[in-house]
């Protein structure tokens, strides 16, 4: 894993103002879960730089929740996340489980996570919720 270092963002993407008026600085850690937030949460051509840089979620806008759909949703996570090696593959899991019949849970497990220092420690589940119907997407928060 890059251990970078980033302004820290809220749920919403907004950028973070310290207690002092400065935008806040994300630990190695933040900034890893910064970026599989934003690029889950992202469709091709939004970023017009990287046109390809998200997962591209709503391409599945509408679509039945069957096994086909599943297995497209976490290559496309996982491509996302890796495509341009910020996260490698064994650092990465992802798992797409049914919940009802138009929702699944997202479990994107990195398995390994830096604390503040390029030091490895433990794994950080980060949990996320697709409608299809709706083709929203929720983070489902620690």
């Amino acid at each position: 894993m890059n251990y970078l270092k980033d302004f820290k963002v809220d749920e919403d993407g907004d950028l973070v103002v310290g207690s002092n008026g400065d935008l806040s600085v994300a630990t190695a850690t933040e900034t890893a879960i910064q970026d599989i937030v934003m690029r889950i949460r992202t469709n091709n051509f939004e970023v017009r730089a990287h046109p390809t840089f998200g997962a591209n979620m709503q391409a599945k806008f509408g679509e039945p929740n069957n096994l086909t759909n599943g297995e497209w949703l976490k290559n496309s996570i996982l491509n996302a996340l890796t495509r341009d090696s910020r996260f490698s593959y064994d650092e990465i899991n992802v798992e797409v489980v049914p919940t009802s019949k138009v929702r699944v849970m997202i479990l994107v497990t990195l398995n390994s996570v830096a604390y503040d220092a390029p030091v490895m420690q433990g794994a950080r589940v980060l949990t996320f919720s697709w409608n299809y119907n709706e083709g929203t997407i929720e983070r489902i928060t620690d």
